[in-house]
């Protein structure tokens, strides 16, 4: 359960650092995409939501030591990709992080079916993983209805590809 405080304590970043981003981006004359915040806002409260879940379940002894390298890391991965490209940047790192943390919680899921134990952990996290799968679809249907560029396209490939062989 650690994991899941360190890569909630990411997701919150990633959204700090993409709005970051975007308030640079508008600092220096970019016109925002439409709903680009909103997004990044919206998300990011959700996953301050489980953050604080899960900080209330796992005793702070528990916690990994390396938060504050997931903190760099999260508003890093957040801010890169959004500031660089714009939203259509953030939705392609949101959409290829979800998957991972699908793919994840999923893993957990199955355990604890497996096991047949902790019910309301199980629920707490179909909970959260019905969440995460919210963000990677509203992420993919917001780059869908984007006109996507051949580099936005590029783009989503790439770092897809690179956020599997980093973190898959």
């Amino acid at each position: 359960m650690s994991s899941n405080v360190a890569g909630e304590t990411g997701a919150v970043e990633i959204y700090r650092g993409a709005l970051a981003a975007l308030s640079l981006r508008r600092a220096v004359g970019f016109q925002l995409e439409r709903g680009a915040e909103d997004f990044a806002r919206e998300h990011m409260e959700a996953e301050q939501r489980h953050l604080s879940v899960l900080e209330l379940v796992v005793h702070d002894t528990k916690h990994t030591r390396l938060l504050p390298a997931w903190r760099v890391a999260g508003w890093t991965l957040g801010f890169l990709p959004t500031v660089l490209v714009g939203s259509q940047g953030l939705f392609v790192t949101v959409e290829a992080v979800e998957t991972f943390v699908e793919a994840h919680y999923g893993e957990q899921i199955a355990f604890l079916e497996h096991a047949d134990s902790c019910p309301e952990l199980l629920r707490l996290l179909r909970h959260f993983c019905a969440d995460e799968v919210h963000h990677k679809e509203d992420a993919h249907a917001r780059l869908s209805s984007e006109e996507a560029s051949s580099d936005g396209l590029i783009l989503s490939k790439a770092s897809k590809h690179a956020f599997a062989n980093v973190w898959g």
